[in-house]
């Protein structure tokens, strides 16, 4: 059965079931670790993210330049990281799931670069919540390895200012594992 996303509900549906996704299943964790940014900042931070992911989305497939001149700086920032790492690129912004657990979601990035297998976010804010960030590449990189082998996690941090700042983890991660299986066994007990 094939996996449809509502950008615009940002929901993701296998025939007429709705599939939770990752952020959904988060919220807990994302409202405990980013409690203290108002909603303004917040919404902010969405309309960037959302322009910046789509300006890379354009520069992976035309490396065209197209983004309002506010956001220049991050998608430089991306270009820069792109530009030294050489990175080969899988798949970009491609809704999955994960077909045992079935929760859903869009990871940024899967490339390789210098024979290994990386799974990448890409985020345009300074509040950087390590445990948070931690959990959401766990939760993708598990959904991922149904098609792909990844070797490794990374967070890369795009700047206003036009640099950026590279966060690795490895491949597998316990803890977090165990924190969104817990967030999930949650939101189900909630949904009920």
């Amino acid at each position: 059965m094939k996996l449809d996303y509502n950008d615009e509900k940002h929901e993701y549906t296998l025939g007429n079931t709705i599939i939770p996704n990752v952020t959904t299943i988060m919220k807990p964790l994302y409202e405990n670790s980013y409690s203290s940014v108002s909603k303004e900042d917040m919404e902010n931070g969405r309309i960037r993210g959302k322009a910046v992911h789509n300006a890379i989305d354009m520069y992976l497939a035309f490396h065209t330049k197209d983004i309002e001149k506010e956001y220049e700086g991050y998608l430089n920032a991306f270009i820069d990281w792109f530009k030294k790492n050489n990175p080969k690129g899988i798949c970009n912004e491609l809704p999955m799931y994960h077909k045992i657990y079935m929760y859903a979601g869009t990871p940024d990035f899967i490339c390789e670069i210098k024979s290994k297998r990386y799974l990448v976010d890409f985020k345009t804010y300074q509040s950087f919540c390590e445990k948070t960030e931690r959990v959401q590449l766990e939760a993708y990189k598990n959904m991922v390895e149904q098609e792909y082998n990844i070797d490794g996690k990374m967070i890369l941090i795009l700047n206003e200012n036009g640099t950026y700042k590279t966060k690795e983890y490895p491949a597998k991660d316990g803890e977090a594992k165990t924190v969104f299986d817990s967030l999930l066994k949650v939101h189900r007990y909630i949904e009920k």
